[in-house]
């Protein structure tokens, strides 16, 4: 009995690793993270010229799945790019609350991250869209925007929603 059960496990991890090695590279991980994850904003050609991609990760937020990409701006230049993304998908302008400076609408009922579906897909579904914000991570130093030079570093995010009815 215990042969026979051996057996059966054994035929079972051989055809599960003949499955994994015979599927498509597009099912395969890529240093940039799980399949589907990337430069969002290389593929919409809207990456700003001092923006660093550092990678990409699946996750949930608000129960719905979700793949982010992050990037990086020096804080010598990140006020161009805070520019640039406030133009290019209406992202909010960074504003400082308490520790940190967060891309915040001046006025309620405004959209606080961009979007850039229009870039994506013009007159696609919205589902496709993707959500764009910055900040600076909690920092005592650049307390006005003339000092932001004195932060290391700016980060942006882009989430990909993969699920309809999601932020």
């Amino acid at each position: 009995m215990k042969r026979g059960i051996f057996a059966a496990n054994l035929v079972f991890v051989f055809c599960f690793a003949c499955a994994v090695h015979a599927a498509p590279s597009s099912f395969a991980q890529t240093h940039d993270g799980p399949p589907g994850c990337g430069d969002f904003l290389e593929e919409a050609g809207a990456r700003p010229l001092h923006l660093e991609f550092v990678g990409c990760e699946a996750g949930y937020e608000s129960q719905c799945r979700v793949l982010r990409a992050f990037y990086r701006v020096s804080g010598a230049r990140a006020a161009e790019v805070e520019d640039y993304l406030v133009s290019a998908t209406g992202m909010a302008r960074l504003r400082r609350n308490c520790c940190n400076w967060e891309n915040w609408p001046e006025a309620q009922g405004r959209q606080r991250n961009g979007r850039l579906a229009h870039l994506l897909h013009p007159g696609g579904p919205a589902n496709l869209d993707l959500s764009v914000s910055m900040g600076s991570g909690e920092t005592l130093e650049g307390r006005t925007r003339e000092a932001w030079t004195e932060i290391a570093w700016f980060h942006v995010t882009v989430a990909r929603y993969l699920e309809l009815d999601c932020p």
